[in-house]
């Protein structure tokens, strides 16, 4: 049977006994902030499960492990790319892995996608009946039970750390007390530890760390209840990059918002309160916007839906289509992959302009590297689509200059970034 909701109305734990007690075969999707994670069942039973949070990918997860470096990761998609040879494979042909480390971390990878849905509390799921078809789901056995028992420590584990970290703008740094030798085994460790500078808050750690949220807030917790580090400040938080510290207390839904287009040369015009635009109203604006070819704004437009109703079928079949137009515009114009971009010295966001959000900030720190945009779509732990949206609006405002003379073989670099296994 097929069917659909959201997690206010039917928790996790319920929807996954459901699909084992009445021994149902197909792919269990939930999606929150328009990333989507997949378990597959076959007669009840777990038998799989895939994730397109970039995260989660295999080279972003050894990538946090400190298994492999960014230029590794580059170099490998780059094949990847050319060869459409699986990751694993190019990387045990480039000595970086052994078969057999491959297959643990490929497991582990599993387990963290699959014990990571019970983070979300606000998504939207979608079970789809029948044998499931998709190349980048990753065996895994694994007893319901047990999914249900680790699932609740995780989500009796994330409680205390909301409650250390009021939100993603808390700031750290280093403490006085110094890093056991034992931790500082931990790939994912150093790197969470390099990137604590007394600036950056937990929202831009985040990003830096390659990792899913849940493990990295776990060693910042134990990091600072240890004295590692240090609460220093706490700041407003991203709006546009909710984190699991900010969705337990996120405000409810503003479906007011809606972006226009009012010319009107009659100052008081202003002053006349708009009628609030409907959902089915906003869907035919982002159409229009979409005929007129004006991507950008149909994408504003469709991100506002969203926040009423993610689960929309509609909506998702609009938001692909805006999403793959304005990729194909930006690699044929102004956003091409061998293009390098570079900050503007002292430029800063204009006042009539919202900040920079965490993501555009992390990608200001990697053009530091004078890496092309192509590498930044390798090795950002970001939707595609969000890195090109973050570099156009960075563009726009003058932030950011473009230097066309980058040298990189780009063959085949059309397609989107695939990275299976």
């Amino acid at each position: 049977m097929s069917f659909q909701g959201d997690l206010d109305t039917m928790s996790l734990q319920a929807l996954l006994r459901w699909v084992v007690d009445d021994s149902e075969t197909g792919v269990l999707e939930l999606e929150r902030n328009k990333v989507c994670k997949r378990i597959a069942f076959r007669e009840g039973r777990i038998i799989g499960c895939s994730s397109d949070d970039p995260p989660s990918r295999i080279g972003q997860f050894l990538l946090a492990r400190g298994r492999i470096s960014s230029e590794g990761l580059a170099k490998a998609l780059d094949i990847q790319t050319k060869t459409g040879a699986p990751l694993g494979a190019i990387l045990q042909d480039m000595g970086v892995i052994e078969a057999e480390e491959l297959a643990y971390q490929l497991g582990a990878k599993a387990e963290e996608t699959l014990f990571s849905l019970f983070d979300w509390n606000n998504a939207v799921f979608r079970f789809k009946p029948g044998e499931p078809e998709d190349p980048w789901l990753i065996g895994v056995q694994m007893d319901i039970d047990e999914v249900l028992e680790r699932g609740a420590q995780r989500s009796e584990q994330l409680e205390p750390i909301r409650q250390l970290f009021v939100s993603s703008g808390v700031v750290l740094e280093h403490g006085e007390v110094p890093v056991p030798a034992d931790v500082m085994e931990s790939g994912l460790a150093r790197g969470v530890l390099r990137t604590i500078d007394g600036e950056r808050t937990i929202g831009e750690v985040l990003f830096h760390a390659h990792a899913s949220e849940f493990v990295v807030l776990k060693f910042l917790a134990s990091a600072v209840n240890s004295g590692i580090v240090n609460i220093v400040a706490v700041r407003e938080i991203d709006p546009h990059q909710p984190t699991l510290l900010d969705i337990a207390a996120a405000p409810a839904r503003n479906t007011a918002e809606v972006p226009e287009r009012v010319e009107d040369p009659d100052p008081q015009a202003n002053e006349v309160p708009v009628p609030e635009s409907t959902f089915e109203e906003r869907l035919e604006l982002a159409q229009h916007f979409l005929a007129k070819d004006e991507v950008a704004d149909a994408l504003d437009v469709l991100d506002n839906c969203y926040e009423e109703r993610p689960g929309d079928e509609f909506l998702a079949h609009l938001t692909q289509k805006a999403e793959f137009l304005f990729v194909q515009h930006c690699r044929e114009g102004d956003l091409q992959g061998n293009y390098v971009p570079t900050r503007v010295p002292g430029k800063t966001m204009s006042l009539d302009e919202t900040p920079f959000s965490s993501a555009e900030r992390f990608l200001l720190g990697m053009m530091g590297e004078k890496q092309p945009i192509q590498t930044l779509l390798w090795i950002a732990p970001m939707r595609e689509i969000d890195i090109y949206r973050a570099l156009a609006r960075m563009k726009n405002a003058g932030v950011i200059e473009l230097d066309d003379s980058g040298e990189i073989d780009l063959q085949g670099t059309a397609a989107p970034t695939v990275e299976w296994a």
